[in-house]
């Protein structure tokens, strides 16, 4: 979109000499030639004042956000999310309306659509469902609620890290879940679970003595370790794979205070790629989301429904890569 710096670069005057010809400043001396190759170039570049955008705005989507802002402030994986949904929303001249946190869903009469991002109850999906406005769902399938959905491919993702451990040697796996409840209270499992149990239990590996569970913050990642190692002693497992980031930060200060190297006793991959996994000493091996990819396809995918409200509902999976840093021995590259 053209701006007023784009005009005053391309007549050669500045910036607020092109403001005051647009919004027809009468004080405003300048010759005639100025003034009408400011408006021709205004005019090529396609340049509306804000107040002739604000009026073009195509109408407003409501942004959901299952967590509250203190809570996203601080996991900044779902703040990434909704970052890169308002920016397609906001190039494409939609208005933005935001909820945090609501056990309920309920939306203005003025919405044409709603973006919900992070994970919802059966309950709340029907809410949406029930509002007949084009839906698109972050980071959880509803695609047998016939809500259309972007996520992460959690599964591949979780083989690729049991590969990964594998290649290390390690097969006997420990695992810090992460328990997930939605805002009306609802508790769901969360799918690295599932592809972790699915997988180690058609490997005849699954046990469930070495898994323990967190909330998917640093305080219940160390917490969740610290019971590990007083749990297991000397049989704690050599490598664990954590549910995310935030976690693998609490438990990597675990193992540190009980005095277990890492990773040459214990070996620790996280999930999400947070920014804090880079600051740590030894900084955390772990999986990349492509979270502005993410957001971004959400928003082609509710532009769609909205020329095309009767469009089937459908699932778009991304691709995760494995970052390798210092939480883990070298690794050849992984297919």
């Amino acid at each position: 979109m053209a701006t007023l710096n784009d005009i005053a670069r391309s007549v050669g005057v500045s910036a607020t000499t092109v403001s005051r010809v647009l919004s027809g400043d009468p004080a405003l001396r300048v010759s005639e030639a100025t003034r009408s190759r400011i408006v021709a170039v205004a005019k090529q570049l396609n340049y509306r004042r804000p107040v002739e955008r604000r009026a073009a705005r195509l109408g407003t989507v409501a942004i959901l956000q299952w967590y509250d802002e203190g809570t996203e402030a601080s996991d900044l994986y779902y703040r990434e999310i909704r970052d890169a949904c308002e920016e397609a929303l906001t190039a494409a001249n939609y208005t933005i309306r935001r909820h945090f946190a609501a056990s309920q869903i309920s939306v203005g009469p003025d919405i044409v659509g709603i973006i919900a991002i992070g994970k919802y109850s059966r309950s709340q999906l029907a809410q949406l469902k029930a509002t007949r406005q084009p839906v698109v769902v972050i980071d959880q399938d509803t695609l047998a609620q016939d809500l259309t959905c972007v996520l992460p491919d959690f599964a591949t993702a979780v083989r690729l890290i049991l590969k990964a451990f594998a290649q290390m040697g390690h097969t006997r796996l420990g695992f810090l879940a992460g328990q997930e409840t939605t805002t009306d209270q609802t508790p769901l499992l969360d799918p690295r679970t599932r592809a972790f149990q699915a997988e180690q239990a058609v490997a005849g590996r699954y046990d469930p003595a070495l898994v323990a569970t967190g909330n998917f913050t640093i305080d219940s990642g160390y917490a969740a370790m610290s019971q590990a190692i007083t749990k297991l002693g000397t049989d704690l497992p050599h490598a664990y794979f954590v549910a995310n980031d935030l976690m693998a930060v609490g438990a990597i200060k675990a193992l540190r205070e009980h005095h277990l190297a890492i990773p040459q006793r214990v070996a620790v991959i996280g999930f999400n790629d947070a920014i804090i996994g880079r600051y740590i000493t030894p900084q955390l091996t772990t999986v990349r989301v492509p979270t502005k990819q993410m957001g971004t396809e959400a928003v082609r995918l509710l532009l769609t429904r909205l020329q095309q409200p009767h469009a089937v509902a459908e699932k778009l999976t991304f691709a995760t890569q494995l970052i390798q840093r210092e939480t883990t021995p070298g690794l050849t590259r992984l297919a």
